[in-house]
């Protein structure tokens, strides 16, 4: 095995851009949260945000006053008789009709508009890989969902993202924290989960745009500063982190690197002096002192199905 048989990977954090901090999941009064969305923004701006989705349920919010930071991404969560899904970019504001006839066709139906699918906390909904198999065009589903970890543990859909990526569909992992802004409940506020976009501009178009290149990653605190590759050498600059996964497709496939003493903030995963498995896809996950995680976007393997050394 040499380093020319190593497939190239296709880098969607290769591209000019800064780093603009998103939440892309919340609730109002216009919908069941419980606060305003004047006391939404506001509570997102405190939390350092440049750019928020506010996500009433089958309601586009819009407040066309607003000026400043956070920018406002119209969306909306079109929940009415099917599995919720995050409408990205939507175009007016208001009460939404679709005229939803299930899944597939929704997320039809929101691609004809112009706008980004997303399926909302896939896990919680009681999703399977057949389930999303069947349905094209959404560019990606919540990998993490704060509040469904708080509801009842099912926040997680990294396993049913990873399933799809292993059987060859290309989608992006999202993490949000679906504030609800409820004080009597599990259902609490926003800065639990969030996403760092790395686009040229803050403008709508800019940042959908990155969303739906995949030049992201979502977190519940830590930071993915860069990812490099070159002949299947990753090199990832982070915040201070004890744990790195890589993971990919197949029995035993990635690795895992630890520094639980000392966290590091410089990362180098080698191919071939790791002697790691690759199939279709490579991910990373940071992890830092408190178990809090970093999850990348996958890099996709550009020709053939990857490379195996056992």
């Amino acid at each position: 095995m040499t380093r020319r048989n190593i497939p190239e990977f296709l880098n969607p954090y290769d591209a000019p851009g800064r780093w603009w901090k998103v939440a892309i999941h919340a609730h109002t009064t216009k919908s069941d949260g419980h606060v305003t969305p004047e006391q939404a923004v506001a509570a997102y701006r405190r939390l350092g945000c440049d750019a928020l989705a506010i996500t009433d349920h089958d309601h586009v919010t819009l407040l066309p006053r607003h000026r400043g930071r956070p920018l406002l991404i119209p969306a909306v969560e079109v929940t009415r008789g099917i599995p919720h899904v995050l409408y990205l970019g939507a175009r007016r504001g208001g009460q939404l009709k679709l005229g939803n006839r299930g899944l597939a066709d929704t997320v039809r139906r929101i691609a004809r508009r112009g706008g980004l699918a997303v399926v909302s906390h896939p896990s919680w909904s009681g999703l399977a890989t057949m389930d999303l198999l069947r349905v094209r065009g959404f560019i990606g589903l919540e990998a993490y969902n704060q509040v469904c970890y708080d509801l009842n543990g099912r926040g997680s859909s990294v396993e049913l993202w990873d399933h799809l990526l292993g059987l060859g569909r290309r989608v992006w992992g999202f993490s949000d924290d679906d504030a609800h802004f409820d004080k009597n409940s599990l259902r609490g506020g926003p800065g639990h989960a969030w996403l760092w976009v790395k686009a040229a501009r803050l403008t709508v178009h800019d940042i959908l745009k990155a969303l739906r290149e995949g030049r992201f990653h979502g977190t519940q605190g830590p930071r993915i500063y860069s990812l490099d590759v070159s002949r299947g050498r990753f090199i990832l600059r982070t915040s201070p982190a004890v744990r790195l996964h890589a993971i990919s497709a197949e029995e035993g496939a990635g690795g895992a690197w630890m520094s639980p003493r000392r966290p590091r903030t410089s990362w180098t995963v080698d191919i071939m002096r790791d002697k790691l498995n690759v199939t279709r896809y490579i991910r990373f996950e940071v992890v830092d002192s408190r178990g809090r995680i970093a999850w990348s976007n996958p890099l996709f393997v550009a020709h053939g199905r990857g490379i195996r050394f056992w």
